[in-house]
């Protein structure tokens, strides 16, 4: 780091509008956070990403083998 940043602020916005026109073209949902005084709303959105991310490991191994 004490050469200076790697990464331009134009090659940045650049990576970060490539990812975003990446993420738009595939219908990206967005998943909003609930507020943390939502308690249960908290669980269950916690659940909700382990449940996704079961998923996403199923799915990578049945395309690795």
């Amino acid at each position: 780091m004490k050469d200076g940043p790697y990464v331009t602020p134009e090659e940045a916005a650049a990576i970060y509008t490539l990812s975003y026109n990446w993420l738009y073209k595939r219908n990206y949902i967005h998943i909003p956070f609930p507020p943390l005084n939502y308690k249960n709303d908290t669980k269950i959105f916690v659940l909700c990403l382990e449940r996704l991310k079961e998923q996403y490991s199923v799915k990578s191994r049945l395309n690795s083998s």
